[in-house]
């Protein structure tokens, strides 16, 4: 949403902050190339607006998967997923740095995870902690908890993660990507990363926590789910990283309906925070540097919906308030309020972000449990695209009478939504397979039961849009 290379595509990403600089390294693929061997360099001093400076690492014999790049006595080193000569894609690469500019690829660090007898074991990009003067790493794979003296040699071990409520998952691939491995609070977590799981077909990202590097790892409940689509391949990752003692956090998104359909775009950091014994993502203030000037005001807008019973088949009815037009890249607030709910009649409402005055998207929360994105077609709910339900770390739902303060963030047909702050989701405009998203043009209160009521509203322009 507010990067992406000026050439080329870039992939699974992650960042590291120094001296008043972001660096933003991604798996990255030359145009006109199939194959990512490539790592590409994106620069930043306020963590909004990345330049390009370009490839790192170049055309290197093997595939580049992702990587994550960590600093131990005083060298930085940056660890890939690559493949074995027989094609697993079991092995670690290993560059060092003095500058996190100019890379040196060391064929002896590699490190390959065991071929156990008839399957193919995984290890794929290490996330490192160093603890109590050890260096402990996690990576994808069975054999992805590695341990190292010095951060530079490492020995791989099992994992030692125990998914109960949850049946394992994905075992045959080494169970869920990492997409990090942090310490809060003398707690360890692994962030971790999956397709498929809870019953869904989507990509989403999952807690467990430890009160030990090496495990065992359980869920962490009931806040279980970060971030992530659960209906849709969208919003990928959540990679981890620090600044100023503050715990940050970012990830890439999909601009197509599907995953490796349409370009790749870094969304805004996002600040990892623990409240409550719960580990969420919210609105991190340095991207208030986004907001331009206000271009639209209103006091209200309001979606008056006829009474459905929660028995009622009609399910495609969804009314909307006047549609006021919005900027390309813009950012929304408002307060949201839903109207009272019956015993037999829930309210759902929330806001539509459209292409047409008739086709988009609408995001409604319900007093009963969950928030969903639904495509709007010819004013109608033509699908259900995702729901976000019980297990969020986020407010995934709304109590009725109750004011919540809600902020998008639009442009380009993706979209970003935070609750009182806490980040709930990413997601954009494509409604059907190999399909992109189409830029939205206007901006409105939903209602499927009873009213939702948007109050305060201010639009504002988003500054320094290169993306």
């Amino acid at each position: 949403m507010i990067y992406k290379p000026g050439i080329g595509r870039m992939k699974d990403d992650c960042m590291i902050y120094r001296n008043g600089t972001y660096y933003l390294f991604s798996m990255y693929q030359k145009p006109g190339s199939d194959e990512f061997r490539h790592i590409w360099l994106a620069t930043s001093k306020d963590g909004i607006h990345f330049e390009d400076y370009g490839c790192v690492v170049e055309d290197f014999p093997e595939l580049i998967w992702a990587m994550k790049v960590y600093e131990a006595d005083g060298i930085y080193y940056m660890n890939s997923g690559s493949f074995c000569e027989n094609g697993r894609q079991a092995v670690l690469k290993f560059w060092k740095s003095e500058d996190l500019l100019h890379w040196e690829y060391c064929p002896e660090l590699d490190v390959v995870s065991p071929e156990l007898e008839n399957e193919k074991t995984r290890l794929d990009c290490m996330c490192v902690l160093k603890h109590d003067g050890k260096y402990y790493g996690y990576a994808t794979g069975q054999y992805g908890f590695l341990i190292s003296d010095d951060g530079a040699h490492w020995t791989p071990n099992p994992c030692n993660i125990d998914y109960t409520p949850f049946p394992p998952y994905n075992t045959a691939l080494g169970g869920f990507e990492i997409a990090d491995f942090i310490e809060l609070d003398g707690t360890f977590y692994l962030l971790c990363g999956g397709f498929g799981h809870l019953g869904t077909n989507g990509y989403g990202v999952y807690l467990y926590e430890s009160k030990h590097p090496e495990g065992p790892f359980t869920p962490c409940l009931p806040f279980y789910r970060i971030n992530g689509t659960s209906k849709r391949w969208v919003n990928m990752w959540e990679r981890c990283f620090e600044k100023d003692g503050q715990l940050l956090a970012h990830n890439y998104m999909y601009n197509g309906y599907s995953y490796e359909c349409g370009d790749v775009y870094l969304p805004p950091i996002k600040k990892l925070q623990k409240t409550e014994e719960k580990l969420s993502l919210a609105w991190w203030d340095g991207n208030n540097a986004m907001y331009g000037g206000i271009v639209k005001t209103c006091d209200s807008l309001i979606s008056e919906s006829s009474s459905y019973s929660v028995f009622d088949d009609t399910k495609n009815q969804c009314d909307f308030s006047e549609l006021l037009s919005i900027p390309n890249a813009t950012i929304i607030e408002f307060n949201m309020t839903l109207s009272e709910n019956t015993f037999t009649n829930y309210s759902q409402g929330g806001f539509f972000l459209a292409e047409t005055e008739t086709d988009g998207s609408a995001v409604l929360f319900d007093t009963y449990g969950k928030c969903e994105i639904v495509h709007i077609k010819d004013g109608k709910i033509q699908s259900v695209e995702d729901v976000i339900g019980f297990g969020s770390t986020a407010p995934y739902y709304i109590t009725s009478g109750k004011t919540y303060s809600v902020r998008i963030l639009a442009k380009n047909g993706l979209f970003e939504l935070y609750v009182n702050d806490l980040y709930l989701q990413t997601f954009n405009n494509a409604h059907m397979p190999e399909s992109l998203a189409n830029a939205f043009l206007y901006f409105g209160a939903a209602s499927v039961r009873n009213s939702c009521t948007l109050s305060n509203l201010r639009i504002y322009d988003m500054k320094g849009d290169k993306s």
